[in-house]
């Protein structure tokens, strides 16, 4: 059960992000079959190291959003500690 008056933070993603994602897995796709057209050594070469760019770049945007959720997740954390201690606080001074 969930508490309706609590704030509830959004992880989906924007929609330039979405953007973002689509074209890469459209050049993802277009470049796959480029890839199976010409068997061709080097073009194999030049096409898989594209495609671990693009892969960086994916894993790059991914990191900096999970980083920014340990970083709220952090200070959520703190911010119960801080709570927490204050309410000992109360609780003994009674």
């Amino acid at each position: 059960m969930t508490n309706k008056n609590s704030k509830e933070i959004d992880f989906s993603l924007s929609d330039g992000e979405k953007d973002d994602l689509d074209q890469m897995i459209k050049d993802f796709n277009r470049e796959r079959s480029t890839l199976l057209e010409s068997p061709d050594d080097e073009n194999q070469l030049k096409v898989m190291k594209d495609r671990f760019e693009q892969l960086g770049d994916v894993i790059l945007k991914i990191n900096d959003r999970v980083d920014s959720l340990y970083e709220i997740m952090r200070l959520m954390h703190q911010k119960s500690e801080m709570l927490n201690a204050r309410i000992d606080e109360i609780r003994d001074a009674l």
